[in-house]
């Protein structure tokens, strides 16, 4: 859906920060070791001070790794705020700015033990002026950038497959290896055997980072050993509120359509599949969009404005095709037979389009 699929967690997580902060920081308040900006006691390996400009009322500062927070890593705000931590900074971590009821939340990929960063709000949005101390937090910016689809148009699949890799194995033993890994992925969901060269390099890997918040060792594993699916062990909702299983022919062909309401990479290929409806058809092939939005009064909103053409079911959420075949991004197309052999997975829509339509696909 975003340009790593990093990206794409990180939505996950400010999500459910903006969904907890609020009462977290209500039981902050309440307490009676509440934080301000001052260096703590504690005997700390590494410092972070923050001098950000705004002229908006901000109440608190939370700034903590990736995956989520803890009482301790709520400060008040102050222009000029000093954080002190216990440890090295090396990893992913997540600033947010609370106003009100609205959060700010930026993302930095952070290494040193004495860093400063120093930025703005403009609209309502946090801008960087600089990093101090921590080269790294530019060093991934340029990697990042590298694999952005605008900047990689000349490369062909191959040179930038090789380019991940290396970059891969230069940061083996760093989480950043993590998200490097997750764009690896996602461009070789269809290349089972570029997926097993990752994971024999992964494997490798300290518990340290394989247990990591973002690790893709459980997903990885996923893709290469689940080949097939027992469809009818599977419930899911339809667009009536009723559970159902998928209505599978054992004798047909179906595209599965892996979704979510605000992907917008995914709403942009339904207009496509609508477009080519008819190919599908001659094809042979059946549609069957499967949602993984939380809220299902929205999911039946959207599908009643957009009336597609094909069957839509929602995932219940103690029954998860997504999670059991290791879904990696949005949108992911499966292309399984009525048995629930998998054919195909690809995030592109392109690319499963092209795979129906090989001379030496077989229905």
């Amino acid at each position: 859906m975003t340009n790593s699929l990093l990206n794409q967690r990180n939505t996950y997580s400010i999500s459910n920060i903006n969904f907890l902060v609020l009462g977290i920081l209500g039981l902050a308040m309440l307490s009676c070791s509440n934080k301000t900006g001052e260096v703590t006691t504690q005997k700390a390996n590494s410092k972070i001070e923050f001098i950000i400009e705004t002229d908006l009322e901000i109440e608190k500062i939370i700034f903590s790794k990736i995956g989520g927070f803890e009482q301790d890593d709520i400060y008040n705000f102050e222009p000029n705020v000093e954080i002190t931590l216990d440890e090295p900074i090396n990893d992913l971590y997540q600033m947010l700015l609370q106003i009100g009821n609205k959060n700010i939340v930026t993302d930095f990929w952070l290494k040193g033990n004495d860093i400063t960063i120093n930025g703005h709000i403009v609209d309502s949005e946090f801008q960087l002026d600089t990093i101090i101390n921590s080269p790294f937090y530019y060093y991934t910016i340029d990697v990042l950038n590298k694999y952005r689809k605008t900047n990689n148009t000349i490369q062909t699949q191959d040179e930038i497959n090789s380019s991940l890799m290396k970059d891969i194995n230069k940061n083996l033993d760093n989480p950043f290896s993590i998200d490097l890994a997750s764009i690896f992925i996602k461009r070789n969901l269809d290349n089972l055997e570029n997926l097993k060269e990752l994971h024999q390099i992964l494997s490798t890997q300290s518990d340290h980072i394989k247990d990591h918040f973002l690790s893709d060792h459980s997903l990885l594993q996923k893709l290469l050993d689940v080949d097939s699916i027992q469809i009818d062990t599977f419930k899911f909702s339809d667009i009536e509120g009723h559970s159902v299983k998928l209505p599978i022919n054992k004798d047909s062909i179906y595209m599965l359509d892996f979704w979510f309401t605000r992907c917008a990479p995914c709403i942009a290929d339904h207009k496509k599949m609508l477009s080519n409806i008819n190919l599908f058809n001659e094809l042979g092939i059946e549609i069957i969009g499967i949602s993984t939005d939380y809220n299902q009064s929205d999911w039946i909103d959207f599908l009643e404005k957009k009336n597609y053409k094909w069957k839509n079911y929602i995932e219940l959420s103690e029954s998860s095709l997504s999670e059991y075949v290791g879904l990696a991004s949005y949108p992911t197309y499966l292309i399984i037979t009525g048995n629930g052999e998998i054919l195909s997975r690809s995030s592109s829509l392109e690319k499963s389009i092209s795979f129906i339509k090989e001379d030496k696909f077989r229905f």
